[in-house]
């Protein structure tokens, strides 16, 4: 018998709107999209469209009229089990979670107020072209924002505290059928890389997701994970749109499934804290999906991760990607318009049908129906003050002033870095892929105390007495957690700050 025809994307796309307006009002339909289908717990080749529901049943247990059709328009239907919640909360690794003097992907931030989560990428404003940072609306938004909204690195459950820790102000965000998003702009003077920590690979463009692709993260909670991506679709989240009123979102994007069958190490894709980091191709540099959605099943075979698409996040809130040379171009020159007031939207489908009035009772506080569209006044930004030196936190006293002195500062930092680079190897203790962001704890294999193999090797490369380097001890390096730190620990000596 001849193999059947493969459906081509257009018929999987009106497929896929068919089981959005047929199904998409019972109570346990949690999304549809186009992916593998899965015989026996093995991936097959077969794409098809699959309904999500937050709980599968045997055929044998349902009533006639609750069982799926096998297929939909002549494309083949498949019903798959995924019940998503947003990711914010819980623990973290050590290096993930800590103040970082440079901001970079894949740390805790969060909301001054708020929940935590992870900044996804710095990113760019095209309005302003000034610098900011990229994570969910339940991130660094909520129900509760407001323009110029303070964001602290780390958040709130990691230690930030309001004010002394506080890098951007909240700009612009989105909560729809586009994505779960939201950028805040940086404050004026504080360091950046555009990098992602621990993984220290670079976004340089944004792209669709494509099926079967392995693509890398790195997350607050679970640091730098890889997953390949299993389908494409739309995926059914509830949030808090008010306080105490939870409503569905069903937001575009893409489903990751681990990259071994079964999940045999029961690895981690996702944890609560990994809400908004960045979803890579790490070979090529492109930015794919935003993460926003995971789950929480102790079964290692139902670990997936749910990120939204990072083309449409970029063009809805007008940003572009951070790089390199960004550090030292004048922002370009543009009035930027005045903050406008924001909406909790609808969580309505531009080009589908959709239903006033949610149909069932939801299973968590604050029922539909769907609440209508709440005005957020803008709050005038408020000027930005460094305040009084923090203890251990040198980056408060050295980079006081302008953007172009935070700009000649990273400049001072990467120049170090070479010399720190040199001096590591002069004494063989160099190791493949060395970054500026490397954690000093993996820089050097075997010693004990690496601080003080570094406190050595910096002390005897001469380079470094040549520009009037002091002996250092050890103990100066203690509170530095990576080569970022090392260099700025040397920085503020030679100045005479430490």
């Amino acid at each position: 018998m001849a193999n059947a025809k493969k459906p081509t994307s257009a018929q999987l796309d009106a497929a896929m709107k068919n089981v959005m307006q047929q199904f998409g009002h019972r109570a346990n339909f949690s999304g549809v999209d186009r992916g593998y289908r899965y015989v026996k717990g093995k991936r097959t080749d077969e794409v098809v469209v699959r309904v999500h529901v937050t709980r599968k049943l045997p055929e044998s247990e349902l009533e006639a009229a609750d069982v799926f059709p096998k297929q939909i328009d002549g494309v083949p239907l498949d019903v798959i089990e995924g019940d998503y919640r947003t990711c914010s909360g819980s623990t973290s690794p050590a290096h993930h979670q800590a103040r970082t003097r440079a901001v970079v992907g894949g740390t805790s931030c969060g909301r001054e107020d708020g929940t935590t989560g992870s900044i996804g990428m710095v990113v760019l404003d095209k309005r302003t072209g000034r610098p900011g940072i990229l994570s969910n609306w339940h991130v660094l938004a909520t129900a509760r924002a407001r323009a110029g909204d303070a964001v602290v690195q780390p958040g709130i459950m990691d230690g930030g505290k309001a004010g002394r820790d506080q890098v951007a102000r909240l700009s612009r965000w989105m909560l729809d059928a586009g994505g779960d998003a939201a950028f805040a702009e940086l404050d004026t003077g504080r360091p950046w890389l555009p990098l992602q920590f621990g993984s220290y690979t670079q976004v340089r463009s944004v792209r669709r997701s494509r099926l079967g692709e392995r693509l890398i993260k790195s997350g607050r909670s679970t640091a730098v994970t890889e997953a390949i991506v299993d389908g494409e679709g739309h995926y059914r989240v509830p949030y808090e749109v008010s306080t105490g009123r939870y409503e569905p979102r069903d937001i575009k994007g893409f489903k990751l499934v681990p990259v071994q069958l079964g999940n045999p190490g029961n690895d981690e894709l996702s944890a609560g804290g990994d809400s908004g980091s960045c979803w890579m191709h790490e070979a090529s540099g492109a930015g794919v999906g935003l993460h926003f959605a995971g789950e929480t099943s102790p079964d290692p075979r139902a670990e997936h991760a749910i990120a939204c698409n990072l083309d449409t996040v970029f063009e809805r809130l007008e940003l572009d990607v951070a790089r390199f040379e960004d550090f030292f171009d004048e922002p370009a020159e543009k009035n930027a318009p005045p903050a406008k007031a924001e909406l909790t939207p609808r969580p309505d489908w531009p080009d589908w049908p959709w239903w006033p009035w949610w149909p069932f009772p939801f299973p968590v506080p604050g029922q539909g129906p769907w609440p209508l569209p709440q005005p957020f006044p803008p709050r005038p930004p408020r000027p930005f003050d460094f305040g009084r030196p923090v203890p251990g936190l040198s980056y408060d006293v050295a980079l006081r002033g302008s953007e172009n002195a935070a700009k000649d500062r990273i400049k001072r930092l990467l120049e170090l870095f070479e010399l720190l680079k040199g001096a590591l190897k002069a004494y063989g203790l160099i190791i493949p892929g060395l970054e500026i962001l490397t954690p000093v704890d993996s820089l050097l294999e075997g010693p004990a105390n690496p601080r003080a193999t570094i406190a050595r090797a910096v002390n005897r490369y001469t380079p470094f007495a040549n520009i009037g380097l002091r002996q250092v001890m050890p103990s100066e390096f203690l509170d530095d957690l990576t080569c970022t730190d090392i260099c700025a620990t040397i920085d503020a000596i030679l100045r005479g700050e430490k």
